[in-house]
């Protein structure tokens, strides 16, 4: 037999995840009560699953940046060969950390000779610096589902510090594969000047937009 919801006279519901809840004329009380709750107070989507070490769901993680390619187009590039790990903690969002770790040489532009040229000296330098790193410094929610992620990057052995937008989409447990999940978009830019990349200039723009969409998993 499996028990999925447990409802008590007094209203109060109990599940796996979130365990015991007030019932609705409780929480619509405490609602009430808590009116003048500060800005920035917010209980995030992120108490819908467990706290704990969660790994990424590598057949659902994006990761690319764009570019302005004299003013004509916004180039898609991605890197197809990267791994994260977050250490979450939804009743306190700026308790939790990320890092990822990518694979420079998994740069891809669908161009072979672009492709080439960005794993060179002038670029990400691949066969000095394999890895761009990014570890968490920082997290502010902005509502019970956004947030602004401060963190170190490092690329071609240059770090410096970087601020994304995030958005959680959603933290449940799959119906798939019964292990709790969640899933972040997360946007931002830097300057490839700040890392030493200044080559094409008069070509590329110097704004690289980032753009990141990943899943994580309950590590077993």
């Amino acid at each position: 037999m499996s028990i999925n919801v447990i409802t008590f006279e007094d209203g109060r519901v109990m599940t796996p995840l979130r365990g015991l809840r007030e019932s609705n004329v409780d929480l619509e009380a405490r609602s009430a009560s808590n009116a003048d709750t500060p800005v920035g107070d917010f209980e995030s989507l992120a108490k819908n699953i467990t706290a704990g070490e969660y790994e990424l769901e590598e057949n659902h993680a994006y990761l690319g940046f764009s570019y302005s390619h004299l003013g004509l187009s916004r180039p898609q590039l991605q890197f197809t060969d990267f791994d994260a790990k977050l250490d979450l903690d939804g009743n306190n969002m700026a308790n939790s950390k990320v890092a990822i770790t990518i694979v420079a040489a998994s740069v891809d532009t669908a161009v072979p000779e672009l492709d080439a040229e960005l794993r060179g000296a002038d670029f990400l330098d691949v066969d000095n610096h394999p890895e761009i790193v990014f570890t968490s410094t920082n997290y502010q929610e902005t509502s019970d589902s956004t947030g602004r992620l401060t963190g170190d990057l490092t690329v071609a052995g240059i770090t410096k510090t970087v601020e994304l937008d995030v958005t959680i989409n959603a933290a449940t447990m799959s119906q798939m594969n019964r292990r709790e999940m969640i899933g972040f978009a997360a946007n931002g830019s830097v300057s490839r000047a700040d890392f030493g990349m200044t080559q094409f200039d008069e070509f590329i723009g110097d704004e690289l937009s980032l753009s990141v969409q990943v899943e994580f998993q309950k590590a077993r």
